[in-house]
């Protein structure tokens, strides 16, 4: 017999080569029962084997309070143990089952049979679960790749599509579409952004749906999220509950600087519909629907935008909210917005682009009983037009033209009032103050309110003669008087 070495197992030196076939021969051929491997363990040859197989005793069904020898052979329930110790049996086989091994029952064929996983039982850890067969629990969850078509797994409702699983085909019959099909594999997704040149658009994992109709009175919905929060007992964005949260943030954020846009949700909707007779094909990116009560604060958005520095900390933030109730301080906002830190540029920015723009870069309309009503316009040319806050439908015009303030009348064919860059005013038409208006030069009053009490004077009024001074006679001076009179009466400074 070849003496081996003692390399450790897998051995290429020639020498155990040979043993092994050595000992391959006296385990095939050998009557005796055990052999000694390489390193002197105890094995057992085929006739060995063949011996032990032999030796079992039946014992029929399995009794309480009984002596079984090893290799005793009983059965519980249709299943066959065959005993691995000596014992005297207890009341019971599940005080005694450490003492027994499976020896026939469920076997490997069982189990790859389709009905296999029937055969073996599943329990939830913790209290109040069910007994359940692994079956069952493999029913939860379809695959694709457990049915034979498409068109068989588009019947199961939600199907499961593996990684390396082949996608759903673009010639599908619609009816395989019926189902919702996740996608677990990084693939291309259809999201309709050709205009936008964005027609590549890859997924981690997608859920694909194709949403049947009709459903009138019916809202339909791809997906749901439903939650019924508790609270947490304090108020604040700290200890609030969310529905979902969107966390995108670069490997290596703060200090990376590989280039690349990242955002945190893409939403793309499409809707087409008829033409004529009203609204018949909305659709929206966002639609948002938040109440409160009592004396909560509410907005339908929040938002916060910032410039960090490379180490985290905030140099500039913009704060935004839309919608906004605020019961307790009596706001109610469209829109608020605040620099919380740092100065900001505009509260509002609305800009043309270099062939298309704005009718309106600000329209506001009060209804007050007539929908559509306007109140305040600024036109995308930079007019502000203020109408009637009676409704009438009149408006007045503001308007800087080539350095000259002017107001137009309704029809804004007439500058009535303008204001050049020296400050020259000029009104076409009457110009009116206040009771008790004055007007002044330099703060110094020219013209006050009208001199009433005076009488109006008879005879010849005399404003063109010439005549000296000093030889001017009472009857010319009265004459004089009475053409300044006159004017002055006629001017509206003075009045009976």
């Amino acid at each position: 017999m070849t003496t081996p070495t003692a390399s450790p197992v897998p051995s290429s030196n020639p020498v155990d080569l040979l043993f092994n076939a050595e000992k391959l021969d006296e385990i095939v051929n050998s009557q005796g029962l055990t052999y000694a491997d390489r390193f002197g363990q105890t094995r057992t040859t085929a006739s060995g084997a063949v011996y032990s197989i032999k030796s079992i005793t039946p014992r029929g069904a399995w009794s309480a309070s009984t002596n079984y020898d090893s290799k005793d052979v009983v059965q519980v329930a249709g299943t066959w143990y065959i005993a691995v110790e000596s014992h005297f049996s207890g009341s019971t086989f599940a005080s005694d089952q450490a003492k027994w091994r499976v020896y026939q029952g469920v076997v490997a064929g069982d189990l790859a049979s389709p009905t296999g996983a029937s055969g073996v039982g599943s329990q939830q850890s913790g209290g109040g679960t069910v007994a359940r067969t692994v079956q069952q629990k493999l029913d939860d969850f379809k695959s694709v790749s457990d049915y034979s078509s498409l068109a068989n797994a588009a019947k199961a409702g939600a199907v499961y599509v593996p990684a390396g699983a082949t996608a759903i085909p673009s010639g599908t019959p619609a009816t395989a579409y019926s189902t919702s099909w996740i996608f677990d594999s990084y693939r291309a997704v259809p999201v309709y952004l050709a205009e936008a040149g964005e027609t590549a658009q890859f997924s981690r994992r997608t859920q694909y749906d194709r949403m049947p109709g009709p459903h009138v009175g019916i809202m339909n919905q791809a997906s749901a999220l439903i939650a019924r929060p508790v609270g947490s007992g304090t108020n604040g964005p700290t200890s609030a509950d969310y529905g979902m949260t969107i966390s995108m943030i670069k490997e290596g954020w703060p200090s990376s600087t590989v280039a690349g846009e990242i955002d945190g949700l893409n939403i793309v909707v499409r809707n087409s519909s008829s033409t004529g007779g009203g609204y018949n094909g909305d659709c929206a990116g966002i639609l948002a629907n938040v109440g409160v009560t009592g004396n909560g604060y509410a907005a339908v958005l929040e938002s916060q935008c910032s410039v960090l520095s490379n180490t985290g900390a905030i140099l500039h933030q913009i704060a935004a909210q839309q919608s906004v109730v605020d019961p307790v301080a009596g706001n109610y906002l469209g829109y608020y917005c605040t620099p919380s830190v740092g100065d900001g540029t505009a509260a509002f920015y609305a800009a043309a682009s270099n062939s298309n723009s704005w009718e309106y870069l600000f329209r506001g309309d009060t209804s007050q009983g007539v929908p559509g009503r306007q109140a305040f316009n600024i036109t995308g040319t930079g007019q502000a037009e203020f109408f009637d806050i009676l409704g009438g439908g009149s408006r007045r015009t503001v308007r800087n033209n080539a350095g000259v303030l002017s107001v137009l009348n309704n029809a804004r064919t007439v500058e009535t009032l303008t204001l050049n860059d020296a400050g020259t005013l000029s009104v076409t038409g009457s110009m009116n103050t206040g009771a008790g208006g004055n007007y002044a030069i330099g703060n110094v009053q020219v013209v006050r309110a009208r001199e009433v009490g005076y009488a109006a004077m008879t005879g010849t009024a005399d404003k063109g003669s010439v005549f000296n001074q000093s030889t001017v006679t009472l009857q010319q001076l009265a004459a004089r008087v009475k053409s300044l009179q006159d004017s002055l009466m006629l001017h509206g400074l003075i009045g009976v």
